[in-house]
């Protein structure tokens, strides 16, 4: 009887310690700031001012990533918590569309799709006084990221905020858009962000995803 105590004791310390190793898988890994896909088997080399939140390990989304210590406008200084934090939303779906006509089908007014609705969720917001006007380019170019087709899409964002009955004003921000394909595979990296700063802030994501290798 004795033994048996001890037995039973030795298991319930070892339990904790054995649930306490056992970790929830991820839709990849990060070393030395390079972030290696489970699944897709991908790798990238993130910037060390960039947060990066790994998902789930079969979700569409792989990666969602916020920038540290990111720039207010100066509007916005005395309520820095209005100041939308760069964030960029790495996500991966079959297309049989080419990378350009890939963010094309995304900007559209008219095409529906699931990873459209995905992608631009926080984008095409609905708001109670807030009207989202739509998608405007400024950059439209086809890319390559190592030998591999790609498309760059910069942009904007806008919505007219409603004030009282008749007022009206209009808010903007700046969105960009990259997408590698590889075979029937496109990833796709979706970067929303204060328009002031976008073109310094897009420039960071392009270094990120010109060191893809996939």
């Amino acid at each position: 009887m004795k033994r048996l105590i001890i037995i039973m004791l030795a298991i319930m310390i070892c339990m904790p310690s054995a649930f306490a190793r056992k970790k929830k898988e991820k839709s990849g890994k990060i070393k030395d700031n390079i972030y290696t896909d489970s699944k897709y088997e991908f790798k990238m080399t993130l910037l060390e001012n960039w947060s990066a939140k790994l998902q789930k390990p079969d979700a569409d989304f792989r990666i969602i990533m916020s920038q540290n210590e990111h720039e207010i406008p100066p509007a916005l200084m005395p309520y820095p918590h209005k100041a939308m934090v760069p964030e960029v939303k790495i996500y991966i779906t079959e297309s049989e569309f080419g990378p350009l006509v890939f963010i094309d089908s995304l900007v559209s007014n008219t095409y529906k799709s699931d990873a459209k609705k995905d992608i631009l969720s926080e984008i095409v917001f609905i708001e109670e006084g807030v009207d989202y006007d739509g998608l405007f380019p400024d950059v439209r170019k086809g890319m390559k990221i190592n030998e591999k087709q790609g498309g760059r899409w910069e942009g904007h964002a806008d919505y007219t905020v409603k004030q009282g009955l008749t007022e009206t004003t209009k808010r903007s921000y700046g969105t960009g858009i990259l997408t590698v394909k590889k075979d029937d595979m496109m990833l796709v990296f979706q970067l929303s962000c204060e328009r002031r700063f976008f073109p310094k802030v897009f420039k960071e994501v392009v270094t990120m995803v010109e060191s893809l290798e996939w």
